[in-house]
């Protein structure tokens, strides 16, 4: 594709012939208000339409609405280069795209120009096409399709309606300047249109930055400009803006941070109470008394240790009731005088005969001692030895379970003790992962006993008629 837009001075091709039909739009067609020869465009959003208000020259020119084309076929043209040629006046500044091509072969033949026009003013857009081969040149003038500018990367579209005038479509035999006045040319004179660019190297870069000043000739001669390094770091330079940051804050200590916010002194407070709610917790697990171990654990600082201590701890087991007549009894028998031994075997001795003892004594307690003497021994399950759970108590205990007991079992009782106190039973009615239901005798009634194995702290197992 070829984009250019190009303006002829000295040309030939202005006394050519004009090889359109009713160019200046005098001549009306089949219906009186539209143009003969000429033709809306595909995908034009209205329809073209003669008028006579401010043609260009004569009595009528061609409105053509928004969005909106006219154009005309001329076929079996010879290969040449054509110019096309055309007056425009549009009642806002906008964008108006002029295309010549061969509809047929476009690769052959395709020129568009797209043209700022200002407002309320006549311009002449020009565009030269050359045809590469016989064939048919298309002329279209206006706001061409959304689909076309997006292919071709034409960026306005025209938003008003325009009137146009005066066509031309010429065959032209542009002539090459002669090379040598270029060395006086002036930035402010146009430049015959057929000069040679392939000769740029008779053009000192000083010469090529003149042209610039013409804005017609900007985009032939940008692409040979040699720019420089500095302007290279000039366009490519980053302008870095500082942005505002905030002041760090003064550096403190651990504490002192947390204490200078709200936020840092609830998180003191929240640390401080779980401390403490953690030494209670450690006190009853531990069966310490829960007032030493709180209060140790509101020490500031230090606290935090004294969960850790008494948790490292063992357990402290309180002694029940009948240890403690046991313990007072065993320290009184410690602290009686012991009797002759032998004096007072001999004469409590019931297998001597027929004699009568001293005490009235039959053989009968004989026979009680030795009942007594086969009361099975208590065994008794430390916490810290053993680990109390579902599975242990199972399977230490099955015959607790049944409804009815098994004579080995009948007399035998479990002994909990825990931090509630001690409970003592003879059948185990439930069990679950985390506790167990014990059956006590309440008078003459039963009564279930919900005890969590967390609290256990020792399980006896023991006789009925046993004294520890």
């Amino acid at each position: 594709m070829v984009l250019a837009s190009l303006l002829f001075t000295g040309v030939s091709s202005r006394a050519g012939f004009n090889l359109l039909k009713n160019p200046d739009f005098e001549d009306a067609g089949a219906d009186a208000n539209s143009p003969s020869h000429w033709n809306t465009g595909a995908d034009s959003a209205a329809k073209i339409s003669l008028t006579d208000a401010g043609a260009h020259a004569g009595k009528h020119g061609v409105s053509v609405p928004a969005n909106t084309t006219v154009e005309q076929s001329v076929e079996a043209l010879p290969p040449g280069p054509y110019v096309a040629r055309c007056w425009v006046k549009s009642p806002a500044a906008q964008n108006v795209t002029l295309l010549l091509q061969d509809p047929g072969q476009p690769w052959a033949a395709y020129t568009c120009v797209e043209t700022k026009v200002p407002r309320d003013e006549w311009v002449q857009l020009e565009a030269l096409c050359d045809l590469h081969r016989t064939g048919t040149l298309t002329l279209t003038l206006g706001g061409m399709s959304k689909e076309f500018r997006l292919y071709h990367g034409i960026g306005g579209e025209m938003g008003s309606p325009i009137v146009a005038d005066d066509f031309e479509l010429t065959r032209t035999e542009p002539s090459t300047p002669d090379l040598a006045q270029l060395g006086v040319w002036d930035a402010k004179e146009e430049l015959p249109p057929a000069f040679d660019w392939s000769a740029k190297e008779q053009l000192s870069q000083e010469d090529l930055r003149n042209f610039l000043k013409n804005q017609r000739m900007e985009p032939f001669v940008e692409p040979f400009i040699e720019i420089t390094q500095q302007e290279k770091i000039k366009k490519t330079e980053v302008n870095i803006k500082p942005t505002p940051r905030l002041d760090r804050p003064a550096r403190h200590s651990l504490l002192g941070a947390l204490s200078s916010s709200t936020v840092g002194v609830l998180v003191l407070l929240v640390l401080y109470g779980a401390t403490v709610y953690a030494g209670y917790e450690v006190a009853i697990f531990r069966a310490q008394p829960p007032a030493l171990v709180c209060g140790l654990s509101a020490i500031p600082l230090l606290g935090v240790l004294a969960p850790i201590v008494f948790l490292s701890i063992p357990t402290r087991i309180p002694k029940t009731a009948a240890e403690v007549r046991e313990a007072e009894a065993a320290a009184q028998a410690a602290a009686q005088p012991i009797a002759p031994p032998a004096a007072a075997a001999d004469e409590a001795n019931p297998m001597q005969g027929d004699a009568a003892h001293p005490g009235n004594l039959k053989l009968a307690q004989t026979e009680a001692g030795h009942a007594k003497a086969n009361i099975p021994e208590t065994v008794t399950y430390q916490r810290g030895q053993f680990t109390f759970n579902r599975r242990f108590i199972e399977t230490k205990f099955p015959g607790f379970f049944g409804v009815v007991r098994r004579d080995a079992e009948k007399d035998m009782v479990l002994v909990f003790k825990t931090n509630r106190g001690e409970f003592s039973g003879q059948r185990i009615s439930r069990i679950a992962a985390n506790d167990l239901h014990l059956e006590i005798q309440r008078g003459a009634a039963t009564e279930e006993v919900l005890i969590p194995f967390q609290e256990i702290q020792q399980i006896k197992l023991k006789h009925k008629d046993a004294t520890a």
